[in-house]
């Protein structure tokens, strides 16, 4: 966008951010050219059309100029904003927390539905991160509450303000823990919850640019065993979940669904895969038995 005295209006810095955008290879610019202007004018989508002749001022423009430069420079345009959506709630993400996948709202989905019907559910989320999936669970169900553990310190605290932003506070709580070596000592639990870091060193490497220069790689890949987080939650399973209660576990796709499978088949003989938009296996729902 050149410094001129052009009058830019939204139609123009539409299309020209439109066209910036997808020469440096941005897969959705149209959306995300939206999600700035929508960002900088505090208006909804409906608005930047039915006012599409509005000039914009300088200081508007400056703000559109800065967004675009972090993101044609491979920023994740949730970072560049420091916001997201999931789940209908509104969320703040920065490096410090991964940024929540639309394929995570199908699990928080399957819960609600599931659950809906329940008051007064106690929740643990592991490995919290922005607090999105506890957050939306608590949101959604009547009378819930929770516990967000996470091993990081930065995290926690986007979870609390997040907690903040979705008026949860009062109802859950955030404690950073290393669970490979602790357990919570909140009592037992009707839910459990985790998307836990799954990615191999090899899978690592494989990664967009977007995702593994921008997004904590603590959070996506263990240090060690790829299936570590899923052999310690099936080891504590009988201390922290109440008889009859749920896991719910993200896990990285259909090529990892055999492997965490076997981890808790011989003490959970029902076990149900929830597949993504992709028809890939992205959840294991685990009843413990009564």
């Amino acid at each position: 966008m050149v410094k001129d005295k052009k009058l830019w209006r939204v139609i123009d810095v539409l299309k020209w951010s439109k066209q910036y955008l997808a020469d440096y290879g941005v897969e959705s610019p149209q959306i995300e050219v939206e999600w700035i202007l929508r960002d900088v004018l505090d208006c909804s989508r409906l608005d930047l059309y039915m006012k599409h002749e509005r000039p914009l001022d300088s200081q508007e423009l400056s703000r559109i100029r800065k967004y675009l430069k972090k993101r044609t420079q491979g920023q994740p345009i949730q970072y560049v904003l420091g916001y997201t959506e999931f789940y209908g709630y509104k969320f703040e993400v920065n490096s410090d927390v991964l940024i929540p996948r639309p394929e995570t709202e199908l699990i928080v989905e399957r819960i609600v539905k599931n659950y809906k019907k329940k008051e007064g559910l106690k929740i643990l989320d592991i490995g919290t991160g922005s607090g999105n999936i506890i957050i939306s669970l608590v949101k959604e169900l009547p009378k819930a509450s929770g516990l967000g553990l996470d091993v990081s310190k930065e995290a926690l605290e986007t979870a609390h303000k997040n907690s903040k932003i979705n008026n949860t506070e009062s109802d859950i709580e955030f404690i950073q823990m290393d669970i490979l070596n602790e357990i919570p000592d909140r009592g037992k639990f009707d839910i459990l919850v985790s998307n836990p870091p799954y990615i191999s060193a090899e899978k690592y490497e494989e990664l967009a640019p977007h995702v593994k220069d921008h997004e904590p790689e603590w959070a996506l890949k263990p240090e060690q065993d790829e299936l570590i987080f899923y052999r310690r939650i099936h080891n504590i399973s009988d201390h922290i979940i109440k008889p009859g209660g749920l896991l719910a576990l993200e896990i990285g796709g259909t090529y990892q669904e055999k492997s965490v499978t076997d981890i808790f088949s011989e003490k959970f003989n029902k076990i149900e895969i929830l597949e993504d938009y992709q028809k890939e296996s992205r959840a294991l729902f685990i009843n413990l038995r009564e």
